[in-house]
């Protein structure tokens, strides 16, 4: 029998059913063979690359995520989404030249997308475009102010642009309507380290860390401030934390974060290793930026040394 003109779309549909599936229920073994399958099985179809590229993400696979969206935009130069995502992973990368360009085209496409304006603004602080961002990220405020992620990039640009005390008003603002999080929660305790305010920072902190112990930006903040005990939860949390599957972002910060933690306990091989680990994974996420390799070697005492 000739397929009927619907065939391809509902082998699509299937395949992003079956492969969305797999990433719900971490299988991930399984979801790597099945995206194999499915791109060989349907190499035109530019919704399952642009799929096939978010997942791959997800698995730490930046190099495979942008050949994808690449091959997703070849087949449709004018798909917003694979431009979205594309920027976000060429941020990944380090590549922050190309993510701004790429973000830029989705909001020529759709200049509603409330998504791609934090995305802008998030690629425009870490450029130090500050002011450039604070006006993106109320731009996208007016679009979606419910977005999530959207008040936690607010607040960091206004802790960027030397306004703490503006940013943990919209911080408690999120608390208070939202509930706690944990990542909400860590930028709160910053902040009220920023303002001398340290009981409460701590208190915080540690929250944060109660509602998930893969925080990396609180365990961060927290033993920049305190020299835990032997006895303290916080060096359970980190073990227990390291146990987790992170991104590979958070596992960097975690292998910093225990290196701080050895070179307080004066176990300085020890930190010297981990601070190594974190220096291979942020390689990863930022290869053509050795700017952003964390100190190593002669540098470890000097640099906790600064941070204490």
């Amino acid at each position: 029998d000739k397929p009927s003109p619907d065939d391809g779309h509902e082998r699509v549909e299937r395949w992003l059913q079956q492969l969305q599936g797999l990433q719900a229920q971490g299988r991930t073994k399984e979801l790597r063979v099945a995206l194999a399958e499915a791109q060989a099985e349907l190499p035109s179809s530019a919704a399952l690359q642009c799929c096939a590229g978010w997942l791959l993400r997800g698995q730490g696979d930046l190099q495979g995520a942008e050949r994808a969206l690449v091959r997703a935009l070849r087949l449709q130069p004018h798909f917003t989404l694979a431009h979205v995502r594309l920027g976000v992973v060429l941020r990944d990368l380090g590549r922050l030249s190309e993510a701004e360009q790429a973000t830029r085209r989705a909001l020529a496409l759709d200049p509603m997308l409330a998504g791609a304006q934090m995305n802008l603004a998030v690629i425009l602080r870490e450029t130090g475009r500050l002011r450039e961002a604070l006006a993106t990220i109320e731009m996208a405020l007016q679009l979606d102010p419910e977005l999530p992620g959207l008040q936690l990039n607010h607040a960091s640009v206004l802790r960027d642009l030397g306004q703490p005390q503006q940013a943990l008003a919209v911080v408690e603002q999120v608390l208070a309507a939202q509930g706690p999080t944990a990542a909400m929660l860590a930028l709160q305790g910053s902040l009220l380290q920023a303002l001398g305010r340290l009981v409460e920072a701590e208190q915080a902190l540690r929250r944060a860390l109660t509602l998930d112990a893969g925080c990396a930006a609180a365990y961060l903040a927290l033993l920049q401030q305190v020299k835990p005990a032997p006895d303290d939860p916080l060096l359970t949390l980190l073990a227990q934390a390291e146990q987790a599957e992170l991104s590979i972002g958070d596992r960097c910060d975690l292998w910093f974060a225990r290196a701080k933690l050895e070179h307080h306990q004066r176990r300085y091989d020890e930190a010297a290793q981990s601070l190594e680990k974190a220096n291979a994974l942020r390689r990863r996420l930022r290869p053509s930026n050795a700017a952003s390799l964390i100190a190593s070697g002669d540098d470890l005492l000097s640099l906790f040394e600064q941070a204490q």
